[in-house]
């Protein structure tokens, strides 16, 4: 979800979305399987001669969507609407719920040391990509999410005071931003999943972290038995096509000597 960066002072940072452009290479098995499964059904598509509409591709891409992106950004969006949600939040802002992500960002800010870049701890637990980028979705969350600093007393977080005389480090909006990509976007994500789920914070974080974890052998299995359907019913209109094809050259045989030739009415 947002541009892949090591931050320094005076830097500015982009949209949650843009860190994903250098962590494109990053890939799940699972998903990767997926993506490689429905590759292939396209490309034997597109090297026969048989009707585009045999196999389903729409339904494919549909099925690794809804693996990739198991949390839609509706789901996020209303979640946020919640007073409890913001209510939530606001206490990981106060320290009252504890957060390994506001630690982390809260010592860069004190230190002045800003590291956001891919190989840093802070990126990995952020997962820039688990929410699709619909090109809408960034600005949402901003709005949204800078509800949650309203009314809060930004002095006790380093970087990020009312008055930036008493802070090391002070960016002003790149250090709120990046407090709420880093931080607060994350937490919630994770809130949801546990609420949704019923689970407790280790499972939906786990969920949250690990993208294998979003795909079930079950739902893998269901996935492989509908692409050998798939197979089948290609392979049948295969030889249904040839069969019709086969008919059509003997009946061209049987009448090769027939003069078809209109009569001359002139």
């Amino acid at each position: 979800m947002f541009d892949i960066f090591i931050f320094s002072a005076g830097s500015t940072m982009g949209g949650f979305h843009e860190l994903c452009t250098e962590s494109a290479s990053i890939h799940h098995s699972a998903n990767a399987k997926i993506a490689s499964s429905v590759s292939s059904t396209k490309e034997i598509n597109l090297t026969e001669t048989a009707k585009p509409t045999i196999i389903p591709i729409k339904r494919k891409l549909t099925l690794e969507h809804r693996h990739k992106y198991p949390v839609s950004n509706g789901e996020i969006l209303k979640f946020l609407t919640k007073k409890q949600t913001l209510s939530y939040l606001k206490k990981i802002l106060n320290e009252k719920v504890k957060s390994q992500r506001h630690d982390i960002v809260c010592n860069m800010f004190r230190s002045g040391k800003l590291d956001f870049s891919m190989r840093s701890k802070i990126f990995q637990l952020t997962r820039a990509d688990f929410l699709e980028n619909d090109h809408k979705i960034d600005n949402q969350l901003l709005k949204t999410m800078s509800k949650v600093l309203e009314g809060v007393n930004l002095s006790k977080i380093p970087g990020m005071p009312a008055n930036p005389a008493g802070s090391l480090v002070y960016q002003g909006p790149d250090n709120k931003n990046n407090y709420i990509w880093h931080v607060l976007v994350p937490e919630a994500i994770i809130k949801y999943l546990q609420e949704k789920n019923g689970w407790d914070k280790c499972n939906a974080e786990k969920f949250y972290l690990d993208g294998e974890s979003r795909v079930t052998d079950e739902e893998l299995k269901e996935f492989d038995e509908e692409l050998e359907e798939d197979a089948r019913r290609y392979q049948r209109q295969k030889l249904e096509d040839s069969y019709d094809s086969s008919e059509e050259d003997e009946w061209l045989d049987e009448h090769e000597d027939v003069d078809m030739d209109l009569p001359n009415i002139s």
